[in-house]
């Protein structure tokens, strides 16, 4: 967060795996879901949440810029 605030940006939001866009003062409970667990299908529908939760927030797609700050998916060892 601290890194994110550095960039200085006009908005921070965080992406969840289980409500899509959020922003900083959102209050979620606890819960126990990963994108990495999500098959193809549910991933593009997660992300067209996350692009119409976008556009609900004033965001230009093809105009504002978006940096993501995120996890690296670690894959099984049979895939090494």
């Amino acid at each position: 967060m601290q890194y994110a605030i550095q960039l200085n940006p006009h908005k921070i939001f965080i992406l969840s795996a289980k409500f899509g866009l959020l922003r900083l003062n959102d209050y979620i409970g606890y819960y126990d879901e990963t994108l990495n667990k999500k098959s193809v299908a549910e991933r593009h529908i997660w992300a067209e949440q996350v692009l119409k939760q976008l556009h609900e927030e004033s965001c230009e797609l093809t105009k504002d810029k978006f940096i993501f700050l995120a996890g690296k998916k670690i894959l099984p060892i049979s895939h090494w």
